[in-house]
């Protein structure tokens, strides 16, 4: 029988496609540690997935699905150049149809370059995924990106701006009862209101968000 490079290469994708996934789902629970150490076990492992999924004209969907799993714990991890350059090569070969998919992974890529303190690429991600998620009419998501779009804001010192993200989030988290987005996001309004000198009412939120 002869060989089967491509149908092994695509095998190999889909396996830790499936891992990074896993992992993704783990990231925000008690078994982070344990699985940011697998992850980066098979990071080389991730990059080939990557690098082939890329070239193969049929697995650029799967590209950027792997690098959207993978984009908290490159966050986490500090991989954020790495990052970065493969979530916007997988951004850019996508198909533009993917919406979905396209939302979640501008959002991730908007969190490795805040980290990475570049507020202003960062919230032109996040006005990006915002626009989607209007488009797709994806409350949840809006609500998370506002956040994230509040945090830039008051990075870049627009503070009036960021108030308007945080007072929008929390609404929309109100009304559709995301009890953990609300929680960070009355947290983060928390951190404008006390920079901004209304200590008080920071003190207010900080408690609701506890």
């Amino acid at each position: 029988d002869s060989f089967d490079a491509v149908g092994l290469r695509r095998k190999h994708v889909a396996f830790f496609l499936n891992l990074a996934q896993r992992g993704e789902r783990q990231l925000g629970g008690a078994e982070q540690a344990a699985w940011l150490d697998r992850l980066d076990t098979d990071h080389d492992n991730f990059r080939a997935a990557l690098e082939w999924s890329e070239s193969d004209p049929d697995g650029r969907e799967d590209c950027l699905r792997l690098a959207k799993a993978l984009g908290r714990f490159w966050e986490i991890r500090g991989y954020l150049t790495e990052g970065r350059s493969l979530m916007e090569k997988a951004l850019a070969i996508a198909p533009i149809e993917l919406e979905d998919l396209r939302m979640r992974a501008l959002n991730q890529l908007g969190n490795i370059l805040r980290v990475s303190g570049e507020f202003g690429p960062a919230h032109q991600a996040f006005n990006e995924s915002h626009a989607l998620t209007l488009k797709l009419g994806f409350k949840q998501g809006e609500a998370i990106v506002l956040n994230n779009l509040g945090i830039c804001a008051m990075n870049l010192g627009k503070y009036d701006e960021s108030r308007e993200f945080y007072e929008r989030s929390i609404e929309i988290c109100r009304e559709g009862g995301f009890t953990v987005d609300l929680a960070r996001a009355l947290d983060n309004y928390a951190g404008l209101l006390s920079l901004t000198g209304q200590r008080d009412r920071a003190r207010e939120l900080q408690r609701e968000a506890l």
